[in-house]
């Protein structure tokens, strides 16, 4: 989620605040530069560009290509704003860090492309690590490619019933599909029962970890609560609320 007070923090040169405060809270849904490759097909030399970056399909290297790409038809994009503008942008779920100690992050994916990426970052990032999933999904989603994807990573799966009553895929279908992937999976059902039972778990294995010769960078589990961005809030306010945490985005600590 990208909003117009993020857009504003690119400090383009030319560009100035039109609207009032209550205007930069927006959310921008529209990402100009996805959408009208190829730019000159488009836009004309002079135009201004507003790019909005989704850090689950383009990392930091495309976005420079398409900078580069803007600026040869004489559309200036410098590139010292999209270095400002990626550092002090915030995602609330994705890939949101809400712990250390253990790490417990969440992720809105939602569908097989995001899933993929989501995976990716925790192959990345989190290689070899003891992995605590909360999941919950629509039914109306991928559910069974997001199963597929994220749950082979998983040592313990815990699934939930979203807020949504109507749309939400049952917890025990839930587990009955993630069951297939790994074989500790148990439909929590309430999302506080959930991240309990999952704090719990990386407690007795942290414990563990601790008592034997392994290293805390390598043994320490992580928690990732991901499916559906409509319960992440719930998870967030939870974790703050019962763990004291400190919230963090994209890897930076909110001030």
């Amino acid at each position: 989620m990208v909003t117009c007070r993020d857009v504003n923090n690119l400090d383009l040169d030319g560009v100035e605040l039109l609207t009032g405060e209550v205007g930069l809270d927006r959310v921008v849904s529209w990402t100009y530069f996805v959408q009208t490759k190829p730019y000159e097909e488009h836009m004309n030399p002079g135009n201004f560009a507003l790019i909005v970056v989704d850090y689950l399909r383009f990392d930091i290297e495309k976005t420079f290509e398409t900078m580069v790409e803007l600026n040869a038809l004489g559309i200036s994009v410098p590139e010292t704003a999209v270095r400002k503008g990626l550092e002090e942008t915030r995602w609330p779920g994705r890939f949101t860090f809400l712990m250390e100690h253990p790490v417990f992050l969440v992720d809105g994916a939602h569908n097989e492309d995001a899933a993929q990426k989501l995976r990716m970052s925790m192959e990345r990032y989190f290689p070899g690590r003891r992995l605590i999933l909360i999941l919950g999904v629509f039914k109306d989603k991928e559910y069974e490619k997001i199963v597929s994807l994220l749950c082979p990573l998983a040592q313990q799966v815990y699934t939930v019933d979203l807020p949504n009553v109507e749309r939400t895929l049952p917890a025990e279908k839930l587990a009955e599909c993630a069951k297939k992937y790994c074989r500790q999976t148990a439909a929590a059902g309430r999302i506080e029962d959930a991240v309990e039972k999952a704090m719990k778990a990386a407690e007795r294995a942290g414990q563990r970890t601790a008592d034997s010769e392994a290293s805390a960078a390598d043994g320490e589990p992580v928690i990732l609560a991901c499916g559906s961005l409509s319960y992440l809030g719930d998870v967030i306010r939870l974790v703050e609320k019962s763990y004291g945490t400190r919230t963090r985005g994209t890897g930076k600590e909110e001030k």
